[in-house]
């Protein structure tokens, strides 16, 4: 007796029945091995080609390589969005592997999945041959789920048309469009959980937002001589009475604002902020801060005007 591939037999019994041997089989439809739901799986057709997800990310890669090679306006700034997007990405995948080794779930792909032997017991070289195997999509992994290491991916480079791009909206606009189609086919194919895609949007997005917000309170406190957090700092240079503490305390109410220097001094020279503060002379030859003699409105905007 052949059993269809989604049933299975549950408990076969024998029985008497007018001096005749009859077997009878108890048959059931086979449960999922993963116990996870997922709604958008559930509401989504299923397509079972896993390589378009390559593809697309692929195009949108080569996209913003492209589009950006030709639009920025020097090599500076070339080298700066690739130092921005090469720490952020970097960042966005060591925190990753934390929440991979930290939890583990069932593949969202592939039903009792067990890891590959070479990431248990392979040697360092076996193991990036292997990473190198899964990103050209000749290889699979699964226990590789929150978050989505290509969301994350994908809309890094949404973040990097939006704040950069130089270009009419139309051509951050295909970036959009094509992340957005990538993202659907990754719950199409069912690469990833519903949630390892949202996740890995909303902490793009934060760790993007962070680390500028970082480039601009740098900008203002060495440009403008701000010792403390520079939102408070201009309230007090620009209300010239004696409530401005107050009333940033009113519209804030932040005794202890959020932010570290020491953070704020890091992506400052990740970013290379420190090398054009130099150009600027801000900062000396030697890359200490002249706030002993800042120079006036006028003088930085002649700087500025010189190097541009």
């Amino acid at each position: 007796m052949s059993i269809p591939n989604d049933l299975e037999v549950v408990r076969p019994y024998i029985n008497y029945k007018n001096k005749k041997l009859i077997y009878v089989y108890i048959i059931k439809k086979k449960k999922k091995k993963h116990p996870l739901s997922d709604l958008l799986h559930d509401a989504f057709p299923l397509v079972a080609n896993t390589q378009i997800v390559n593809y697309l990310l692929t195009v949108i890669i080569v996209y913003t390589v492209v589009g950006f090679a030709f639009q920025s306006p020097d090599w500076t700034t070339r080298y700066m969005i690739l130092r921005r997007w090469a720490f952020i990405m970097g960042f966005l995948y060591i925190f990753r592997g934390i929440t991979l080794l930290v939890t583990t779930l069932p593949s969202s792909l592939i039903d009792e999945c067990r890891p590959p032997e070479v990431e248990l017991t392979g040697t360092v070289g076996q193991r990036f041959a292997f990473i190198t195997e899964v990103i050209g999509g000749t290889a699979l992994t699964c226990t590789d789920n929150i978050f989505s290491g290509h969301t994350a991916l994908m809309f890094s480079c949404c973040m990097i048309w939006r704040v950069h791009s130089r270009f009419h909206r139309v051509y951050s606009w295909i970036v959009y469009l094509l992340s957005t189609a990538g993202i659907l086919m990754i719950l199409f194919t069912r690469f990833h959980y519903t949630v390892d895609v949202v996740l890995a949007i909303y902490i793009t997005y934060t760790t993007w937002d962070t680390y500028l917000r970082y480039v601009q309170e740098a900008s203002m406190r060495y440009m403008f001589g701000f010792t403390r957090n520079s939102t408070f700092d201009l309230f007090n240079t620009q209300l010239h009475t004696g409530d401005a503490t107050r009333t940033y305390q009113y519209l804030n109410w932040q005794p202890h604002p959020l932010g570290k220097k020491c953070i704020m001094w890091f992506i400052m020279y990740v970013d290379g902020l420190d090398i054009r503060l130099r150009a600027l002379r801000v900062f000396d030859e030697n890359g200490v801060w002249q706030s002993q003699k800042p120079a006036s409105m006028a003088e930085k905007k002649l700087q500025v005007q010189s190097i541009v």
